[in-house]
């Protein structure tokens, strides 16, 4: 058998058989078209791999670009906050807390976009060690909830005494449920309440639950499909950047994400992980035979 060029540009298969009066039997196939198809996968294949690459490359290099000027605007805006250069008034230090927020935000956004960079190139790795579920969960909850405003509203904490320590990255978990508290303290009001809650749903499996639910205004089914996409925003407020990071991080730990959300009912995001860390595989990139990329 093999595969032949003719001269009017035709690709052809051929495949012999003897047979049993001696003669043999040669049958011909044209799979011009499917090869055509084939080759034209793999020019868009590779189209798509460079177009990613830059885009990848062009967020990094912008990100870090923005961090310097920004380094330099916290420095002189903690130096003013410091007062060493002179006292402020009421107003001033107002004005330069306002600058702090603003540029403490704008960090966040930038590191966000660089993880988000990290892990669409393959390039993120998780630094496991074991650690308590519990202490993650309650420094996640000690760092978001820490302004009037934001304790006005009710943060309980249910985690489950048979989950102990977990094996896991520490920073990118904690990373998980702080975007999940900050998601859900943003849709919900003074007065309503958000649960925190850890179980392990099958006590002989290696599978832990991890549910952040609020009672906020909820999201419409028709924008439920797109929240985990990366520069998604429900209000226009955030860069869109928190769930996304929330599906890559317990992706990357093996796991998997999930939304329940009913208008004026409220939200909840559940994340299942495995108790000891499974990091994903990237998926292969596709793969042509090599007498497809001859037929060239």
């Amino acid at each position: 058998q093999g595969v032949m060029r003719t001269s009017n540009d035709l690709t052809i298969t051929w495949i012999t058989q003897p047979l049993p009066n001696g003669a043999t039997l040669i049958a011909f196939m044209d799979v011009t078209a499917a090869r055509k198809v084939e080759v034209a996968l793999k020019d868009k294949n590779e189209a798509l791999q460079a177009a990613d690459k830059l885009k990848n490359e062009f967020v990094q290099n912008v990100s870090y670009q923005l961090r310097s000027p920004l380094t330099t605007i916290l420095g002189y805006a903690e130096l003013l906050e410091s007062e060493r250069p002179g006292a402020l008034t009421e107003k001033q230090r107002t004005q330069v807390l306002s600058i702090l927020s603003a540029a403490d935000h704008l960090s966040k956004v930038i590191s966000n976009i660089l993880d988000l960079a990290m892990i669409e190139a393959g390039r993120m790795e998780l630094e496991l060690s074991e650690f308590s579920l519990r202490g993650a969960i309650e420094d996640a909850v000690d760092l978001v909830v820490t302004t009037a405003e934001n304790t006005k509203v009710r943060v309980e904490i249910l985690c489950d005494d048979r989950i102990g320590n977990i094996y896991a990255d520490e920073r990118r978990i904690k990373q998980v449920l702080f975007n999940l508290l900050t998601n859900a303290l943003r849709f919900t009001s003074a007065g309503g309440s958000i649960k925190i809650e850890a179980s392990k749903p099958v006590p002989s499996e290696n599978i832990l639950r991890l549910a952040v639910s609020d009672t906020g205004k909820g999201i419409a089914p028709e924008r439920q499909s797109s929240v985990f996409d990366s520069f998604t925003s429900s209000d226009n407020r955030g860069a869109g950047l928190g769930l996304a990071l929330v599906r890559s991080f317990v992706e990357l730990h093996g796991g998997d994400v999930k939304m329940k959300s009913t208008p004026g009912a409220g939200t909840s995001v559940i994340c299942h992980l495995p108790e000891t860390a499974a990091p994903k595989i990237p998926r292969p990139e596709l793969e042509l035979m090599p007498e497809a990329v001859g037929a060239r």
